[in-house]
């Protein structure tokens, strides 16, 4: 019998509340909505887009809960990995029926690590960030996917899948405007079970949408 996934989509949405003189943004993030919404405190004078920075802390979190290792060591592995081991390639992408160019940034973070015979099926997980100066925020798509056994994703689908993507700019009669952002996730449910904590970086210094954006 096949472990029971926790399936949902939703959304993840970024209003700007001010901008300052310095240029940073005073934002305020909603994190899912009803009973999944979590809280997430104001970003002051932000830099950059902090939702790199909250789907992977969220996705840390996740995998402390799904497997025995520590978010902690999870966080640096990604960290490192950014910085020293990503493969960047130049894309092209369809958004609205444009087509828009830019960077896809890839990582395994857990592949070579001498624990990765303690992640299991995990040490195969693959992150994917795909960023367009074309896009608001220049966050396209943000991928975190534990791919099964096998390459057949019809004998073998993916054993966990986080997906954020960018769908668009939302703007009543005033302002502020609010950057909606689409979140598809497949998960054990044991996983998403034992996460009822908060998944959101206490550090709020976001200076940029590189591959340090998970730098703290």
């Amino acid at each position: 019998e096949g472990t029971q996934m926790e399936k949902f989509e939703d959304t993840i949405k970024a209003r700007i509340v001010k901008v300052r003189d310095t240029g940073g943004k005073d934002l305020e993030i909603e994190l899912f909505t009803g009973e999944r919404q979590r809280h997430v405190p104001a970003f002051m004078d932000n830099r950059g887009n902090p939702l790199i920075s909250i789907f992977l802390q969220r996705d840390v979190n996740e995998m402390d809960g799904i497997t025995e290792g520590n978010w902690r060591y999870f966080h640096r592995e990604i960290k490192l990995a950014l910085q020293d081991n990503a493969r960047i390639e130049m894309v092209k992408f369809t958004f609205k029926g444009m087509q828009l160019k830019g960077e896809k940034i890839s990582i395994t973070p857990y592949k070579d690590d001498p624990r990765s015979e303690e992640l299991g099926e995990y040490a195969n997980k693959y992150y994917t960030f795909t960023l367009s100066e074309e896009i608001p925020g220049y966050i396209y798509q943000i991928e975190a996917i534990t791919p099964g056994k096998h390459s057949d994703a019809d004998t073998s689908p993916d054993i966990a899948a986080e997906v954020l993507t960018y769908k668009g700019i939302e703007c009543d009669n005033e302002p502020p405007c609010v950057q909606v952002n689409h979140a598809k996730i497949s998960l054990p449910a044991s996983g998403t079970q034992s996460n009822q904590r908060d998944a959101v970086l206490g550090n709020r210094d976001e200076n940029s949408i590189t591959r340090s954006a998970f730098a703290q």
